[in-house]
Parts: structure tokens; C-alpha cells; sequence
């Protein structure tokens, strides 16, 4: 907590180096007022000043549940790096290649009414003075739909793997002498999407049990007389690697190494299969081939998937090696069919149907699963006493920052546009009668005789249990009247405990009635 409160300037006492003699030497460390450790000087102000500047990349991601979340936590974000409310807000610098309507979703995530976008639109469309696009024939990705009615769309995956792989070989065998600078090496290494782990996980299976096994004489049972054979002769590819989440970090890294391998390194990676993980964060110049399955669920995660393909940099020796993306599409469903059928003017224009982002921090469940903690952070950080673990009990400085908090937290409403609309002209009303009623549960907490408690139960330097706690949390305090209203998610990877599971040995309930 002293390091998070550290971050927003709210530090009381720093240190001097060892042996500093000028007149300002540089502080060797700042502190906090929850932090055991202190220094021996004073901030005369009380505290430094709080970071002016926010950078958020990849803004589309911040939308949905996620985003739902995140704009409410951004408002003790926003009021902890404004200490003094009527000072500027911190200017906010947020980059994306796929957003629709960022205007309210930059309204809803961070309260701004204003955005502008940069670089700004000029006279021409290729040229708005700040970037130039230059057309190169050579710098492409060219996406390839194959639909076969009739057809088992696994038996046509396969199929379609097993083409890539023998064709890539073929290339690969023509330039051998080359090595490392192959120009083939970009699409030695398949790399396969999924909308869902269901369908990645049934390939996978397929792609363990078929591929090696039809891979080595795929090129000679597809050989023609008297004409030359476009497929060559291919080992037994290594068990593909996954980059999902059902693998650890350290899976994950180890992964993305072996992809950034030349196919002329011994440790080469053949197969890899992805989910919506590579959309952002997957920057591998040397990939050149994607095989999708189906047509993923929005535009957005469409062109960030297959733009992990065929990326060029102009100091990379992959340059002017274009990426290929096989889309393979599932006549039975509606939606593939309709991609299927405008498959080029789709691919052309793919830009324009770019879905637009949602965000409603303070819609009534959010509230329900973010708001405690919001409320609790913000205490937390606005008053000293309230700051280091044991300060859960402070019910004196509780009621002193009970004001501050409903009245941002209800300004906040309106000014993320919670309330423009006729339903919610009164929220901001009721955000705000919220967040003082968990207040008020708080200090009578703190006043019961029985209850003595800390933030978390597993921090450091407090005494008894904790006040939050996650909705898995079994401890039958928390299901009381006053703890049961502090439940948290330590991330959005928590879930309610909402469908229990019973095992029931059928079997041996049918031996106990025979008796």
C-alpha cells in the first residue's frame, strides 16, 4: 500500500543519500504514511506531486465487462491524482487501430467529454501531413476464404494443414543454400486461431494423431505424372505449442521465443495454436501463416488476430515478406456464410464494421461487484490514518472523508454520462446513497466490540480478520450482515460460486437399493 500511495504523490518523509553535502541533493526515497520504514526529512508540503500524463494502449480492449470495471476504478484513480479537485485533470494519450465511437467510450472509461483525434484527418485520405502511406505491392496480407459444403470442417482443416505445411517445405527445399535468410523461413511455422478453447482444444487432437502421421507422405501421394509437384516431403512435426490460458506465463514466453526462431534453428517451432491471446502483445515479424477457424466473434478481434501475420519493419530482415491467412469458414452457420459470400469487398472495407466499444461503469450489477472496493481505495488513500492496515478501525477519519467520497463518486456519474439519459437523471443520487451506505456499515463495523479487523487477512502488520473479502470466500464471517457487503474481486478472473457440483456414484447407489 505505501508504494501504491507513493505513486499518487501521497508520501510524507523522504531519506537523503549517505555523504549527500549539496544543497538539494536527489532523495535516495520517499515514504509513506502506511510504510514501517520512514525517513528523516519532512515533506513540507506533505506530499509531491501526482503523475500528470496517462498512456493506455490498445483502447478497444478496454470495453465490456473489463471496461465496465475499469471506468469505475478510474474513479479513484482520477480523484487520487487530483488531491486539490478543482486543479486540471491529467492528460490522457490513448492508442488503438480498431474503435467505433471512441468519443463515448473515452466519456464513459475517463469522464471526458471532450477527445480529439490525432493525427487528424486531412485533404487527402492518403496523406494527413503527420503520415504518408506509401503503396507496395510487396508489403501485403493476403487472406484466402475456402468454404466446402458438405464437407467435415475438421477433415478440411487437416487437409488444409497439410497442403501449407508440404507447400511451405517445397519452398523452402528450392532456396535451400539461403539459411536463415530463407525466404521461405516466414511460412515454415503454422500458426493456428480459435474463437473458443472447445474447438482448439478438439484440433489439437486431430493435429496430434493425423498430421504427423499423413505429413511425411503427404507430397508423394499428391504427385502427378509428368507434371512437377508443388509439395515436398516433410518430417513429423514436434507436438504444437498453445498460446492460451490454460498454459502458465512461463509456457507462454518460452512459446513466443521459439516463434521469433529462424526454421533453420535446431529448437524451431512447426505448430503453434492461439486463441484472442495474440490479438495485442504478439509482435513476431518473422510469422507469415495463419489458418482461422471460423469467423471470430467481432471485426476488431478479426484484424488484430491476423494482423500477427506478415507485420513488417523497416529494419527487419523478414521485410517485404507477405502474410497469408486462410480463413476457413463454416457453410452452416449464417455468419461465415454471409463472409464467405462477400469475402472480398468484406476483406476491402473490413474497417467499417468495426463494432462499437460499450462501457457502463455504473450500471446496477457493476456497482454491485466494483463499488465496494472503489469506495474502500478511496478512503484508504484520502486519509493517513486510514492508510496502513490496522486504519480499517479509524472510525473517526471514516466519517471525515464519508462527504468526499459520495460527492465524487456521484460527480463522477455525471460526468461519464451516467446521467444524461431521461432513466437516469436520478443515479447520481443513488450511486451516491450507495457508496455512503457501505460507509456507514463500515464504521458501525468498526464500532461493534466483537469485530476487529484489517483491509485483507493476509496483510502485514494488522490485527484480526479482513474487511474485504472475493466471492469465493467461505469463511462464514463474511457472510454476516456488515462483512457480507465488502465482497471484491481481486481481478475479473473471479467468479460467483453459482453452479456447485455434486458427485453421485450411480452405480454404487444402485448396489445399496439392491440390498
Amino acid at each position: 500500500m505505501g508504494k501504491t500511495s507513493a505513486l499518487f504523490g501521497n508520501v510524507t518523509s523522504y531519506q537523503l543519500p549517505r555523504g549527500a553535502t549539496a544543497v538539494q541533493p536527489e532523495p535516495a526515497g520517499f515514504w509513506g504514511p502506511a510504510e514501517s520504514e520512514s525517513g528523516s526529512h519532512q515533506l513540507e508540503a506533505g506530499r509531491r506531486l501526482p503523475p500528470e500524463l496517462i498512456i493506455q494502449d490498445e483502447l478497444h480492449l478496454i470495453s465490456g465487462p473489463l471496461g465496465t470495471l475499469a471506468g469505475l476504478y478510474e474513479t479513484t484513480i482520477d480523484r487520487l491524482m487530483r488531491p486539490d479537485p478543482s486543479s486540471p485533470p491529467p492528460k490522457i494519450i490513448a492508442s488503438t487501430a480498431t474503435v467505433r465511437r471512441a468519443g463515448a467510450q473515452i466519456q464513459a472509461l475517463f469522464a471526458r467529454r471532450q477527445s480529439r483525434v490525432f493525427p487528424p484527418p486531412g485533404p487527402e485520405r492518403g496523406d494527413n501531413f503527420f503520415s504518408r502511406t506509401e503503396p507496395d505491392p510487396d508489403q501485403a496480407r493476403l487472406y484466402v476464404g475456402l468454404c466446402a459444403p458438405g464437407r467435415n470442417l475438421k477433415g478440411v482443416l487437416l487437409r488444409s494443414d497439410l497442403a501449407l505445411m508440404a507447400a511451405a517445405q517445397k519452398a523452402w527445399d528450392d532456396h535451400k543454400g539461403m539459411g536463415a535468410a530463407n525466404p521461405a523461413d516466414p511460412y515454415m511455422t503454422l500458426l493456428g486461431y480459435f474463437s473458443n478453447l472447445k474447438e482448439l482444444g478438439v484440433t489439437r487432437s486431430i493435429l496430434e494423431d493425423e498430421l504427423g502421421a499423413q505429413l511425411p507422405a503427404f507430397a508423394g501421394n499428391r504427385a502427378i505424372e509428368g507434371a512437377a509437384n508443388p509439395f515436398a516431403s516433410r518430417g513429423r512435426p514436434e507436438a504444437p505449442h498453445e498460446l492460451t490460458s490454460r498454459v502458465n506465463t512461463a509456457e507462454i514466453s518460452r512459446t513466443k521465443e521459439l516463434l521469433s526462431r529462424p526454421y533453420a534453428d535446431r529448437e524451431h517451432l512447426d505448430v503453434a495454436l492461439a486463441t484472442n491471446m495474440i490479438s495485442v502483445g504478439l509482435d513476431i515479424s518473422r510469422l507469415g501463416l495463419m489458418v482461422v477457424l471460423n469467423q471470430p466473434k467481432t471485426a476488431a478481434e478479426y484484424i488484430q488476430a491476423t494482423s500477427r501475420v506478415g507485420r513488417q519493419l523497416d529494419n527487419d530482415p523478414a521485410r517485404n515478406k507477405p502474410g497469408l491467412v486462410l480463413v476457413l469458414l463454416n457453410p452452416n452457420r449464417p455468419r461465415d456464410r454471409s463472409h464467405y459470400e462477400l469475402f472480398p469487398y468484406w476483406h476491402q472495407t473490413f474497417y467499417r464494421h468495426v463494432e462499437a466499444t460499450s462501457c457502463t461503469p455504473f450500471a446496477s450489477r457493476a456497482l454491485d461487484r466494483g463499488l465496494p472496493g472503489v469506495v474502500v481505495a478511496m478512503a484508504r488513500h484520502l486519509h493517513p490514518s486510514l492508510t496502513p492496515p490496522s486504519g480499517a478501525m479509524a472510525a473517526e477519519a471514516l466519517q471525515q472523508v464519508q462527504d468526499t467520497i459520495a460527492e465524487t463518486i456521484s460527480q463522477r456519474c455525471v460526468d461519464a454520462g451516467a446521467a444524461d439519459e431521461g432513466l437516469g437523471e436520478h443515479q447520481p443520487q443513488l450511486v451516491a446513497a450507495q457508496a455512503r451506505g457501505l460507509l456507514q456499515e463500515w464504521w458501525k463495523l468498526t464500532q461493534a466490540r466483537e469485530s476487529t479487523f484489517q483491509y485483507w487477512s493476509h496483510e502485514p502488520g494488522g490485527k484480526g480478520g479482513g474487511l474485504l473479502h472475493t466471492p469465493l470466500d467461505e469463511d462464514q464471517r463474511f457472510q454476516s450482515e456488515g462483512f457480507q457487503h465488502f465482497s471484491t474481486n481481486w481481478s475479473l478472473r473471479d467468479v460467483e460460486p453459482v453452479a456447485p457440483i455434486r458427485l453421485v456414484n450411480f452405480g454404487q447407489q444402485f448396489d445399496d437399493e439392491e440390498d
